[in-house]
């Protein structure tokens, strides 16, 4: 199952001669992403309770929760995000490292972090 903006994609990658069309079951509301940041968006979405943890652990939910009233400039951020579902696909050894080992658990969620926006082509 894919989605964009939790919608569900229905289908993709549609080509027309003038570009790409992606079906989806629901209207996109911009607004209602906006005014998220990153960090809010995986911690409040019950998918990623494993990945919001050991963000939460490693200080990179506190990178990810921008401060709207602070006059803090910073460069966008994509983050590939593993679901609850991908963490326990690992091993069990694993997963215990990642969140016990503090080097393991700051390495997981960084290495999730691309310092720019990437686009799909």
């Amino acid at each position: 199952m894919e989605t964009v903006n939790c919608a569900l994609i229905l289908r993709k990658d549609q080509e027309a001669s003038n570009g790409v069309v992606h079906l989806i079951d629901s209207i996109l509301d911009p607004e209602s992403s906006v005014e998220k940041d990153m960090g809010n968006l995986i911690t409040q979405d019950g998918r990623f309770s494993i990945l919001s943890r050991a963000m939460e652990e490693s200080g990179v939910a506190e990178r990810l929760n921008m401060d709207r009233d602070a006059e803090i400039v910073t460069s966008p951020v994509t983050v590939f995000a593993p679901s609850d579902e991908a963490f326990q696909s690992i091993p069990q050894s694993r997963l215990q490292k990642i969140m016990s080992d503090p080097e393991a658990r700051l390495g997981e969620p960084h290495n999730s972090l691309l310092q720019r926006k990437n686009f799909n082509e």
